[in-house]
């Protein structure tokens, strides 16, 4: 071999070659790794947001024994919709008259926005099933878990974030 030859290039087997199915390059065996590219909450369907809510809470509560686990996961589920709820409520009194004009055949007449009278009943309903849920907790944690559940609630989506 001189040096106007070129060097034969040597043959080389990647480990797992000898295997059947053969060697996959590194990039095509950790595709599935990679991270799911993150979706707006506000273009969530009602179902995913639904959920999302549900998995937030759940971690709150994620140390109740077992007897109480399986009552507090309906509870959760019904805090989640009901989160969801208010959360387009609100969203459709902002946006819309808290008095409204209607007109009832001849009459014209005003009236409160039927989603303020909805807000009114479903927050009650939020109240009594965070108690209820934070009844279940041990005393010592009942307080910070209600603040974290409030913070939860209160925040709007997206807050915070930048």
């Amino acid at each position: 071999m001189g040096f106007s030859e070129p060097r034969p290039i040597p043959v080389y087997n990647p480990p797992g070659a000898h295997i059947r199915g053969g060697y996959s390059p590194p990039e095509r065996r950790f595709i599935h790794l990679m991270a799911k590219p993150k979706i707006p909450y506000e273009s969530l369907s009602t179902a995913e947001k639904t959920e999302v809510k549900k998995r937030k809470i759940a971690k709150l509560f994620r140390e109740l024994p077992a007897e109480k686990k399986q009552f507090a996961d309906g509870l959760i589920y019904q805090l989640a919709v009901t989160t969801v709820t208010l959360e387009r409520l609100v969203e459709e009194i902002n946006n819309g008259e808290l008095i409204e004009d209607f007109v009832q055949g001849t009459q014209k007449l005003r009236r409160e926005n039927p989603a303020l009278k909805s807000y009114n009943t479903t927050i009650k309903s939020f109240t009594a099933l965070s108690k209820s849920l934070l009844d279940l907790l041990p005393e010592k944690t009942q307080k910070q878990a209600g603040e974290e559940l409030m913070n939860f609630a209160t925040k709007p989506p997206g807050a915070g974030r930048k």
